[in-house]
């Protein structure tokens, strides 16, 4: 360990090895009143930096070394250690020695990324060259400086998926596209947004068109015209509000029976599948591709757990749940039904809830579940407007209804695979039996609801019958339908 190093600000130096626990460790932490930097024993220049400053900690990866043969110290910061868009240790130790092994061969890659992106930028500045560059150019270029650019720093780069959005949004602007940018107007923009049938893709093909002209602009020097994109008025682009809709406590219980009841006339094993699919959405609020996407290999006997890989979670983060009582029914049924399938088709499903073709998963329950009437227990999602289900709308059902049967919210975010503002508490962990507690109470609870519902109708039935005995036996006869009763 280096002594204290007062000169620049208080600065600690330690030198271990930097590992995933050691991160944890420090998030947890509060707040300092010095830098410190801890320097990987692995690769030399490779450092954790936790700056200082009051309220949660802030943790980064950084690069420091000396260009051989230069005399010039090199500063990089490759990119945040935990929260919201962090490097992995894995990808930041390989970025530092990249860095590493250019300073000993006496390159500075920094230097070098600057001195390609001066020359793209001197070379598209020529007038001959700006005719080429189309919205659809620009978006490719755009796709390509930002990978180069992330080579160098992690979090410039932009993830597969996004890519894959971004493209659709470029392709949504049909002939708007192959449009130079210096002479796309205002007007251009407004019809070509206008033709694209829902407010949420507008909003996004929007904000890809302002990405996209502002990087054409940067790289061609552009300073004396303003984006075209920004001078649209944001309201009539703006993203819808998001969705609000769950299922109140007096309505559970009777969807939960109407689930229980789907059936299909055409296909009676894909809409009980369909109907446990939907239970478990609402049993352990999960996001709909993290049930329909569930796998028997996620699940350990011993532990009797599941884990929901990070390649599935929306945060790239691993999940594991444990199995409860209710659901562990719910996976007797579904391996019966799969042991059928595999005596029609030769092949046991490797998905928990399999879909209609061989290999398949369950794509959409809610056709499934609109024709089983499971729709009209949700209100209203605006006026005027008719009940329509989504599977999303379980899982705001089951943050509501699990916080207010349990104290500890921690665990819920855990359950839920959020990333809480608070980052400490992103790494909070809770205690495994623990948390099946607080799932069987919650699961208890709704049982309870299904229940209370199941009794009410047959309170009914009898009243009904009662009240039908009774008026047989007098000689009443019975109202006749839309008449006036005495």
């Amino acid at each position: 360990m280096a002594a204290n190093d007062t000169a620049s600000g208080e600065v600690t130096r330690l030198s271990v090895p930097i590992t995933p626990a050691l991160i944890k460790q420090l998030a947890r932490q509060g707040a300092s009143e010095s830098d410190r930097y801890i320097q990987d024993s692995e690769v030399s220049g490779f450092k954790l930096l936790r700056r200082r400053g009051p309220g949660r900690p802030r943790l980064v990866f950084q690069f420091i070394g000396r260009v051989k043969g230069a005399g010039k110290v090199l500063k990089v910061t490759i990119g945040p250690a935990y929260g919201r868009g962090a490097v992995t240790l894995a990808k930041a130790r390989a970025e530092a020695l990249r860095h590493s092994e250019a300073c000993r061969e006496g390159r500075n890659r920094v230097a070098e990324q600057k001195e390609r992106n001066a020359a793209v930028a001197a070379a598209a500045h020529q007038s001959g060259n700006r005719a080429q560059w189309t919205i659809q150019y620009a978006f490719d270029d755009l796709l390509r400086y930002r990978h180069e650019l992330g080579q160098t720093v992690e979090k410039m780069k932009l993830r597969p998926a996004t890519q894959v959005v971004y493209a659709r949004c470029i392709r949504n602007t049909g002939a708007l596209a192959k449009r130079p940018v210096m002479d796309v107007t205002k007007a251009e923009i407004h019809d070509a947004l206008m033709r694209i049938p829902t407010m949420a893709e507008r909003a996004k093909v929007r904000r890809v068109l302002s990405l996209t002209i502002g990087h054409a602009f940067d790289r061609l020097n552009i300073e004396d015209k303003a984006n075209p994109v920004s001078k649209l008025a944001r309201g009539v682009f703006a993203a819808p509000k998001a969705r609000e809709t769950y299922l109140s406590e007096s309505k559970v219980g009777p969807w939960v029976l109407a689930v229980r009841g789907v059936t299909n006339a055409r296909d009676e094993r894909l809409a009980f599948t369909a109907g446990n699919l939907a239970l478990t959405l609402l049993l352990f609020g999960m996001r709909y591709n993290e049930a329909a996407m569930m796998e028997w290999g996620w699940f350990d006997d011993d532990e009797s757990a599941f884990t929901i890989p990070a390649a599935i979670v929306k945060t790239k983060e691993p999940r594991t749940l444990p199995v409860t009582p209710w659901f562990a029914r719910i996976l007797t049924v579904q391996r019966e039904t799969c042991a059928r399938l595999q005596e029609q088709r030769g092949v046991y499903p490797r998905h928990v809830f399999p879909g209609r073709g061989q290999g398949e998963r369950m794509k959409d329950i809610r056709a499934v579940m609109d024709a089983a009437g499971c729709q009209t227990h949700f209100p209203k999602p605006q006026a005027g407007g008719a009940p329509s289900f989504r599977p999303h709308d379980l899982r705001r059902t089951f943050a509501t209804h699990f916080a207010a049967q349990v104290s500890d919210g921690s665990r819920l975010k855990w359950i839920l695979g959020h990333t809480a503002k608070d980052i400490t508490e992103r790494y909070i962990r809770p205690e495994p039996e623990q948390m099946r507690r607080d799932l069987e109470r919650y699961q208890g609870w709704l049982e309870m609801q299904a229940a209370w519902a199941s009794d009410a109708t047959a309170q009914q039935y009898a009243a009904e019958d009662a009240e039908r005995a009774r008026r047989n036996e007098a000689g009443y006869p019975w109202p006749v339908p839309g008449a006036a009763q005495a």
